[in-house]
């Protein structure tokens, strides 16, 4: 429940999404941008969303809900696999309500580093309350230790990794 009204609110992800930007006042078209859009549970009311940024992106196609830090804040984590030429990204966003308005107030971009080029990383995104924020990279492969000097490596066979951002205490 993020805009506090007692009643559950939902996130649709749509990672097809064709996003427009004006650009020297011409409009271009992002093709495979994604979008993502937070609903009121309550009245269906939109109350926050977001485009992707380029094309093929795919911002959306994974989406999770709770609380990181396992704080009072409700964070959401949205996979991009898409950006940077498939090598992918996450972004996450915690909300509050200030002025009757839901607010984003912090943001966080996730980019993993060369090692994890056309990984595909974001394609699946969990958050264990508390814990942290878990990324899967299902076509990452050879990583070493220096690659993951932020994220705690939790599976990483010959191909695909799933990784753990600690919630900080």
């Amino acid at each position: 429940d993020i805009n506090d009204d007692l009643v559950d609110d939902y996130v649709i992800g749509t990672p097809n999404y064709t996003a427009q930007v004006e650009v020297n006042g011409k409009t271009k078209k992002l093709a495979k941008a994604g979008k993502v859009e937070l609903f009121s549970g309550k009245t269906g009311e939109l109350l926050w969303a977001r485009e992707g940024s380029a094309k093929q992106q795919l911002f959306g196609s994974a989406i999770a809900s709770g609380s990181i830090p396992g704080d009072e804040y409700i964070d959401i984590a949205i996979g991009a696999p898409g950006a940077n030429k498939k090598t992918g990204e996450v972004f996450s966003c915690y909300f509050d309500v200030e002025d009757d308005q839901v607010a984003c107030l912090e943001e966080h971009v996730f980019t993993p580093d060369e090692s994890f080029k056309g990984s595909l990383y974001g394609s699946s995104v969990a958050i264990a309350e508390g814990i942290g924020l878990f990324v899967g990279a299902p076509k990452a492969k050879n990583l070493s230790a220096d690659s993951m000097s932020v994220a705690e490596p939790l599976l990483n066979k010959a191909v695909g990794a799933v990784l753990l951002y600690p919630a900080a205490n």
